[in-house]
């Protein structure tokens, strides 16, 4: 009888120690980070990466690359760090599918996979007026022949989240300085989702720039990357 009070006097200061427990703020969640030369937006679920246009026509092997490296065969050069983009594109709910691990079998694999696969859009203004054209309108099919089917073919839309890979602990695409690719490189974050051959192996190969769309050269834009739906 005398272990009763013990008892008694536990439970009402467990009682009194759960009334009085101090409430919890909630933690709202950001609905915007930012990187250098990034802006990433959770809601909407979309990347914009600062990038500059620095050829307006010619054949294509990338689309986006670091400064001093392949501004002769892509479009865009940018500063911002590709290892950011890859943050970047996690934080918006996309999960990368690696050429480097599967390779050949990379093509017929990513199908089954559409967390990873992305839109990509380009955004300017050209004398006042805002713009906005999806990054696969900006790339034509090359053509043999007038003739040719595939004559001034649009590319399709189809962007991987490749996510580059790590080598003795560097991310390779800082040190490629491949950001966008066309034809398959492994190290590139994101990669054209079917398969294409080199350009300068064939009339008939790879893509050109589109003229008639794409920004002048020198012109300031916005890459938007976005969850395909």
């Amino acid at each position: 009888m005398k272990l009763v009070p013990s008892i008694l006097l536990c439970f009402s200061f467990l009682f009194w120690a759960c009334q009085n427990e101090p409430v919890k703020e909630k933690i709202e969640k950001p609905k915007k980070v930012s990187f250098p030369s990034y802006e990433i937006d959770l809601e909407k679920k979309e990347v914009r990466m600062k990038s500059k246009v620095c050829l307006s026509g010619g054949l294509l092997e990338y689309l986006v690359c670091l400064p001093n490296s392949f501004e002769h065969e892509a479009i865009f050069v940018t500063s911002a760090k590709p290892e950011l983009l890859h943050t970047s594109l996690l934080l918006i709910g996309r999960n990368p599918k690696q050429l480097y691990r599967l390779g050949d079998l990379w093509w017929q694999t990513i199908p089954k996979f559409p967390d990873c696969r992305i839109n990509v859009h380009v955004e300017w203004k050209e004398k006042g007026k805002f713009k906005r054209v999806a990054l696969n309108e900006l790339l034509l099919r090359r053509k043999k022949v007038e003739s040719d089917e595939e004559a001034d073919k649009l590319a399709e839309n189809y962007w991987v989240f490749n996510g580059s890979f790590f080598f003795e602990k560097k991310y390779i695409a800082n040190i490629d300085k491949t950001v966008v690719a066309i034809t398959p490189q492994s190290s590139s974050v994101v990669q054209y989702g079917i398969l294409t051959f080199d350009p300068y192996t064939g009339d008939n190969f790879g893509f050109e720039v589109n003229k008639k769309l794409c920004p002048p050269y020198g012109t300031v834009v916005d890459i938007v990357f976005s969850v395909y739906e």
